[in-house]
């Protein structure tokens, strides 16, 4: 059974500020998941809800990084500290299928605010995207224009020859 004081404080509320303006009431424990808001928690004295501006954190995203964070917010009680179910690992899948603008601006979000699971997240996911792929195929990915000529192409891929030994023979050149 819960104790009173985490009862309480799982329904203190604490206010986001979006770089747009745009507010969040979220709940602590799902505030807490980043450590620069914890932080802020933590030093506030005034009346209501703490007040955490996120000025390099647009709304949508913010608000997509908050779904996360209620989605894991049990993830952080200590009697499931550690453990994850199958279903939260087929949520964080789903939550992962979004467009590459978007899932770079969750990512710099969660590095920004320190979310460190959802950073490693969005990190596995890009190099799950790039995984076994030629470069042509990851530039194409990521809308990289190569920019280099065949003949610089060929003479660094020679330079190079060692990185590509256990590679698919297509890739050597």
């Amino acid at each position: 059974m819960a104790s009173m004081d985490a009862l309480v404080e799982s329904k203190k509320m604490v206010k986001l500020i979006s770089s747009e303006g745009e507010q969040f009431e979220i709940e602590l424990e799902v505030a807490k998941q980043s450590p620069i808001i914890a932080q802020i928690i933590e030093h506030y004295h005034g009346e209501g809800p703490a007040i955490a501006p996120l000025a390099n954190v647009p709304a949508a995203v913010l608000n997509k990084i908050l779904h996360y964070c209620k989605m894991h917010a049990r993830e952080y009680e200590p009697e499931e500290h550690g453990s994850r179910s199958e279903e939260l690992n087929k949520w964080d899948a789903e939550f992962m299928k979004m467009d590459l603008l978007e899932l770079f601006d969750v990512m710099e979000a969660a590095n920004n605010m320190e979310i460190t699971k959802l950073l490693d997240l969005t990190c596995q996911t890009v190099a799950n995207m790039i995984k076994a792929k030629t470069p042509e195929e990851i530039r194409r990915i990521f809308q990289i224009k190569n920019n280099l000529t065949e003949e610089k192409e060929y003479d660094t891929g020679r330079e190079n020859i060692w990185a590509f030994q256990d590679l698919k023979e297509d890739w050597v050149i």
